[in-house]
């Protein structure tokens, strides 16, 4: 029989409710056990084979850092299997299937989650390409049910039941059958008696009548892997091996066989690049295909609700009307206005420059210019050097304006997709970043995204996933609450901030109900969103102000009040005066290939920065210049 099989032996199994529960009680069993194994002997025995009473431990390996140990005490002539009911039962051996009790201890080099990565195989593929750098001798593999998945939340965590082939080492090979396996296999995170994060990796033989075969030799095993983070760049190891080969076959070459096949977990970390897997799975997670909010593309009904109620096809002559403040600007993004200096600094997304505009003497200066990549959100650090969102190459850049220097503050690449773009930042330093997630253009890539986070020390984290197109967002004044725009679904989604910046308890704080870009936070606690258009179709564009729950307070703009261009962010400022303005970005188009399709001179005609006189001052927090529903 040739090796790998070139078509699935047995078919993928439908397990009913009762199996499956039966093979999670039994691995969440053994991992206790395990857990309570590894404080034994770290603890009990102070990490000595010889301290333990237990056992007769005899060394017979060691290579690098680990040493396997055979206990001689152990004589046992059955061994405990998991049938697929998940029912427990003990299986009569041979005289000729001992058991090989085996104890692995030592360290390994790098963190817990290199290893883990090294440990989850979830398809057949993987298992024998990870097979292929640990040298565990499996020739064959077929995954027959998957009943847990890993998730970017829990990104180690699987359950797999799975049948094997295991043809001994290479030395014994030609003097002993293959032995076959059916085995459920678990892996995850958790945490150990002592309250600290191990990881582990469980095996155990199942009974699976139907997949017998007269080619092998059934063997059994239960495989009980901890492993837990000794110090920055060490991994402690402790894994239980019982290995039953039945069959005929020398006692000194079944020790041999069981030996090498448990120290298989010495090589680990030899399957390339890492971090690879671990990043293609929360990637797959993050930017998942998603359905379109059908809704809110095509039947914006609630835009047409605000054409009823506030007479958008009739303005008031009246009206108050907007003035162009700056203009020249290809297309605008991020306005904060920093009330200590009345100045109001935005980006040119398309021009690839952060610039502010002063009240008082009514100038734009250029604050940075990258030659290289658009620009997108801001916001400021406690120590006043300035955070900025370079889209394309999806990096968070930190820019001193008075020493006029600027680096790398973050790669958030890994969690970020197409486009990295609008950010706030929180009193504590904290970042919270949108992004894309697909390209706007190609609604046949609609995806998920995801709102992350990068806090002072310049750690990367996942909030808020399955987000759609996360954009404008503002942190209100008490520092507990994230209000985020989700641009396609038209919905102003709020999350909890605990005392460690993480988000929780997402909730809709309004349907907008059509596409709504950049928002602001004003005094009385509601938020004005920008509207580019209402959902598919080209209408002008507008600002909505929204009180937490959906009521529209305050309609401005889809042609009246002097606004005939989208609208796509928008920020409240004050003059010397006190007169409270909502300054807002319009432009023509925000797709690349019309902004620069009559070259790069006519593309500065295509924005511009404007202003409202409003009632309603911005969000402030008394005492404190440097917010602006965010920190600035």
């Amino acid at each position: 029989m040739t090796f790998p099989l070139p078509h699935q032996r047995f078919p993928t199994r439908a397990l009913s409710v009762h199996e499956v529960h039966g093979l999670r009680s039994i691995t969440t069993e053994l991992t206790t056990a395990a857990l309570h194994e590894y404080d034994h002997f770290a603890n009990g025995c102070q990490g000595d084979a010889s301290k333990d009473s237990r056992h007769d431990w005899k060394l017979v390996k060691q290579q690098g850092d680990l040493a396997i140990y055979r206990d001689r005490a152990i004589d046992d002539n059955s061994v405990a299997v998991v049938e697929e009911s998940g029912r427990v039962s003990r299986l009569d051996l041979p005289d000729d299937g001992p058991i090989q009790t085996l104890l692995c201890v030592g360290a390994l080099p790098g963190t817990l989650d290199d290893v883990m990565h090294g440990v989850v195989s979830l398809t057949a593929e993987e298992t024998m390409l990870k097979s292929s750098y640990v040298g565990d001798n499996l020739i064959d593999c077929f995954v027959l049910a998957s009943i847990i998945t890993p998730t970017f939340q829990d990104p180690w965590r699987s359950l797999t039941l799975k049948w094997a082939v295991n043809a001994s080492p290479l030395a014994v090979r030609p003097f002993v059958r293959a032995r076959d396996f059916t085995y459920v296999e678990s892996t995850g995170i958790t945490t150990s008696i002592d309250g600290e994060r191990v990881g582990y990796h469980i095996i155990h033989s199942v009974g699976i009548s139907d997949t017998k075969s007269n080619a092998f030799v059934r063997g059994n095993v239960s495989l009980h892997h901890i492993f837990r983070q000794k110090s920055p760049d060490t991994v402690e190891v402790h894994v239980q091996a019982f290995w039953q080969l039945n069959g005929r076959m020398t006692p000194s070459i079944q020790i041999y066989s069981c030996v090498e096949a448990t120290m298989a977990i010495a090589r680990i970390r030899n399957t390339p690049d890492a971090a690879t897997k671990h990043q293609e799975l929360v990637r797959a997670n993050l930017f998942s295909w998603a359905i379109p909010n059908l809704r809110v593309l095509f039947l914006p009904l609630r835009f047409i609700g605000y054409w009823l109620q506030w007479k958008i096809w009739s303005p008031d002559p009246n009206a108050k009307q907007a003035q162009t403040v700056v203009d020249n600007i290809t297309y605008g993004e991020g306005p904060r206005f920093r009330a200590a200096t009345r100045e109001l600094y935005f980006v040119d997304m398309h021009g690839r420059k952060v610039l502010k505009y002063s009240l008082s003497s009514r100038k734009t200066t250029v604050v940075y210019e990258d030659p290289n990549d658009m620009l997108s959100g801001l916001g400021w650090l406690a120590d006043g050097r300035m955070l900025i969102v370079a889209m394309n190459n999806r990096r968070v850049l930190v820019h001193d304006e008075k020493a006029r220097s600027t680096e790398v503050y973050a790669d958030v690449r890994d969690v970020t997709a197409f486009r990295a773009n609008d950010m706030v930042v929180a009193r504590s330093g904290r970042a919270y970043i949108g992004s894309f997630g697909f390209d706007m253009a190609n609604v046949a890539a609609y995806s998920t995204s995801a709102v992350i986070s990068v806090d002072v020390k310049r750690d990367i984290r996942v909030e808020a996933p399955d987000m759609i197109f996360p954009n404008g967002m503002v942190i209100t004044p008490d520092g507990k609450t994230l209000i985020a725009a989700e641009t396609f679904v038209g919905l102003l989604t709020a999350f909890d901030i605990g005392e460690d910046g993480r988000l929780s308890n997402r909730r809709v704080w309004a349907d907008v109900g059509s596409f709504v870009d950049g928002i602001c936070l004003d005094a009385e606690g509601c938020v004005w969103a920008s509207i580019p258009q209402s959902g598919f179709y080209p209408t002008a564009g507008g600002l909505l102000r929204v009180r937490e729950g959906g009521q529209v307070l305050e309609v401005l703009g889809f042609g009246a009040n002097g606004i005939k261009n989208s609208v796509f962010a928008c920020q409240i400022g004050s003059d010397d005066d006190g007169k409270h303005q909502l300054f807002f970005m319009e432009a023509v188009t925000s797709f690349d290939h019309l902004i620069f399709k009559d070259g790069p001179e006519a593309a500065k005609k295509n924005g511009k920065m404007r202003a409202i006189e409003v009632s309603v001052g911005p969000a402030r927090i008394p005492g404190d210049d440097n917010y602006c529903g965010g920190h600035c």
